[in-house]
């Protein structure tokens, strides 16, 4: 931008000279000038707020007096109890037609003026079209509307970012008097082409110290650390696979993420929320329990993900499925679980389906456990002490092995108890 240059004339004197408008501000000067602004902006900030406390105590006032809530009056008050906001969701067809249109003269290096727009042939060729045409018309200038976005700056994105971060802070904060919440929003980019920090909005500095005891003790929380992983996963489009690096790790994620969906799908068709899917035994402990079977398995067999293939695009289709509802459990009628399990008891009958393996028993079933060793510091009982069941020379040579592996000796009767008057 040119600098611009103010020309001063002197009745004294015949030429015109030039000079600058202004002198440069020391550096000592523009500080104490900040300082002063600073000052002020907090002493109005300081003011609002005072007067907003007021308004808040009226609005409680008001509300106990006339038995009304505290918000119907802050409507009052703010807002004249008018809705300002009208958002309009209905779409012209006509004029996502001649939005269309214009962006096609565009194209052709024409200029779309109003008068071209409204050109009988044009008009002519809008009323050819049907109802179905003109619903494709909309839904492709919605997504237009969300695609376009206009891309500024790196300065003028992140002056973008600031305004419409304090705008949503007010929003929250008056929701906050209006309505009563408490909330927290984490503000992180989505992208590697613009940088800012991850930025962090808190209705009341003490949620931000409560998340410190929420999370578990192990791993206090940190809000630095939580906006930058926050910022990781949604620079790699909100997609955990992205943040994996090797094939093993991201069937592995894949794999464990169908079989989390389809035990929710078990336990939401159930009722059951213990229910757990077992695949080895399907048909008895899931079609003939609950009643109900899965359709839309996109492998040739059913089998436990942890078995599945590591081919990444089998195991996104069958998830995709999932998502998309088209692998879903089915629940069965009393007439068709009936001819199902006819159906497979015949099989079993004739050699066809092997028969459900029986669970193997235990080897000590109905026999009473013995007990474990005692843990390593504990002092006897009185009754190892009379038994005679702890050997110290016994183990004298075992204090360097864990406990789990020790060896005691089995009690035995102490042929001699002492007495009280005796010991003394």
């Amino acid at each position: 931008m040119p600098r611009i240059t103010i020309w001063s004339i002197h009745s004294s004197c015949s030429h015109v000279s030039s000079g600058k408008g202004y002198a440069p501000i020391p550096t000592a000067q523009r500080k104490e000038k900040a300082a002063c602004q600073l000052a002020k902006r907090l002493e109005i900030n300081s003011a609002v707020q005072d007067w907003f406390t007021e308004v808040y105590q009226e609005a409680t006032v008001l509300a106990e007096r006339f038995g009304k809530k505290p918000c119907y009056f802050l409507d009052r008050f703010f807002q004249g109890g008018a809705h300002l906001v009208h958002r309009q969701g209905k779409v012209n067809a006509f004029n996502a037609w001649k939005k269309m249109k214009a962006a096609e003269m565009c194209e052709k290096g024409e200029t779309p003026t109003l008068r071209a727009l409204h050109d009988t042939k044009l008009k002519q060729e809008y009323e050819a079209l049907d109802a179905s045409d003109w619903l494709e018309i909309i839904e492709n200038h919605r997504a237009s509307k969300v695609i376009n976005v206009k891309r500024t700056t790196p300065r003028g994105k992140l002056q973008d970012v600031v305004c419409t971060i304090k705008n949503i802070e007010q929003q929250i904060v008056a929701l906050k008097g209006r309505v009563g919440i408490e909330a927290f929003v984490c503000f992180v980019r989505n992208t590697a082409d613009f940088h800012m920090q991850p930025q962090w909005v808190f209705t009341d500095p003490a949620l931000e110290e409560y998340m410190k005891i929420a999370v578990p003790i192990r791993k206090p929380w940190d809000t630095a650390e939580v906006g930058a992983k926050l910022e990781a996963f949604a620079i790699a489009g909100c997609n955990n696979l992205n943040l994996l690096c090797t094939s093993k790790q991201k069937a592995d994620h894949l794999r464990s993420e169908i079989r989390e969906k389809i035990t929710g799908m078990l336990a939401t068709i159930t009722g059951n929320p213990t229910a757990i899917m077992q695949y080895s035994n399907y048909k008895e402990g899931i079609v003939q329990r609950y009643g109900v079977v899965l359709e839309g398995w996109t492998y040739e067999t059913l089998v436990n993900p942890s078995q599945l293939s590591t081919s990444l695009p089998n195991l996104q289709k069958l998830l995709d499925a999932i998502n998309a509802g088209t692998c879903r459990f089915i629940k069965l009628s009393a007439l068709e679980l009936k001819a199902r399990w006819q159906k497979h008891e015949k099989q079993i009958e004739d050699g066809v389906t092997p028969p459900p393996k029986a669970r193997k028993q235990h080897s000590n079933m109905g026999s009473k456990r013995k007990k474990g060793p005692r843990p390593v510091g504990s002092q006897p009982t009185n009754s190892e002490l009379c038994d005679g069941g702890v050997n110290d020379e016994d183990n004298r040579g075992d204090r360097n092995i864990p406990p789990q592996k020790r060896h005691y000796s089995s009690g035995k009767s102490a042929e001699i108890i002492a007495t009280d008057s005796e010991a003394e």
